[in-house]
């Protein structure tokens, strides 16, 4: 089945992604730091950044609620929308892979960190496809 072109890319959302993890993924972070990947996930020019911001925050908070519990669980504090605390990257790698029981170096691996944000990015395009985002990796 061919995607129509207002699909964005899963590829795309994953960059995207990654270079939001530095600041997290609050719709405030995402206008400010981040208004690209609002533009990728919810376009709109003529509609307020903000609001495309919240509902970008959205999208991504429901790509994670697809996802196993505890997967879930890290993905949120890796992009600070379980407390929005400010912590460093740092320090939220560290909780994530606390959730999932591994060693923070272990984490940031590619087969670890890597895999849980590429299954981030296919669930929120999932989630923008109308699919539901259920990832079950």
């Amino acid at each position: 089945m061919k995607v129509p072109a207002e699909f964005p890319d899963p590829a795309l959302i994953h960059d995207h992604l990654r270079k939001v993890m530095t600041h997290g993924a609050r719709a405030s972070v995402l206008a400010t730091y981040a208004p690209e990947l609002v533009d990728l996930l919810v376009p709109g020019a003529d509609t307020a950044l903000h609001g495309r911001a919240y509902d970008a925050e959205q999208a991504i908070r429901s790509g994670i609620s697809a996802m196993p519990s505890e997967r879930a669980e890290a993905l949120r504090i890796l992009f600070e929308l379980s407390s929005p605390t400010h912590t460093s990257l740092e320090s939220r790698r560290r909780s994530a892979a606390r959730r999932l029981g591994l060693h923070p170096t272990t984490f940031r691996k590619p087969h670890h960190e890597g895999i849980l944000v590429l299954d981030l990015a296919i669930s929120v395009y999932a989630h923008l496809r109308g699919n539901g985002g259920a990832v079950n990796a």
